[in-house]
């Protein structure tokens, strides 16, 4: 990432930049994109650290409500707390399958359903929430 930002002459996001990867295999393996909205909890835990005004407990509360309507404080902090990237057995498959490859972008907002709500019949030809409805929001792209 840093060559590829020197590169552009972007030297300036390099000490900004901060990948964060979460591969602990025995919390994540066979993990679903509900599982993983959970990183609404590191959103929670690292929002006081880069605000110049500490958030009113009120305020930090609405990380936790995954709610389009109901957003909180990191609404304003742009794309690193409020999606995530995903990477699933279909998207390591389509590195070996696929001319070219994908990942998902999880919105921490989306609604994640809780594990009683997951029981549902799933279309043999439609993964991880996806329809055939083009316009439905399923919470990652």
């Amino acid at each position: 990432m840093a060559t590829s930002l020197e590169s552009e002459g972007e030297d300036d996001l390099v000490l900004r930049h901060e990948m964060i990867i979460m591969d602990d295999k025995a919390k994540y393996d066979g993990a679903t994109s509900d599982d993983i909205h959970h990183f609404t909890s590191w959103v929670f835990d690292n929002l006081p650290d880069i605000m110049v005004k500490t958030p009113t407990e009120s305020a930090l509360q609405l990380v936790h409500v995954n709610d389009p309507i109901s957003v909180g404080p990191e609404s304003d902090f742009g794309p690193r707390y409020n999606f995530c990237l995903f990477v699933d057995d279909i998207c390591l498959e389509s590195v070996e399958h696929m001319d070219i490859p994908v990942a998902k972008v999880l919105a921490k907002h989306f609604g994640a359903r809780d594990p009683e709500d997951r029981d549902y019949p799933i279309h043999p030809d439609y993964e991880d929430g996806e329809t055939d409805m083009e316009e439905e929001d399923v919470g990652w792209m």
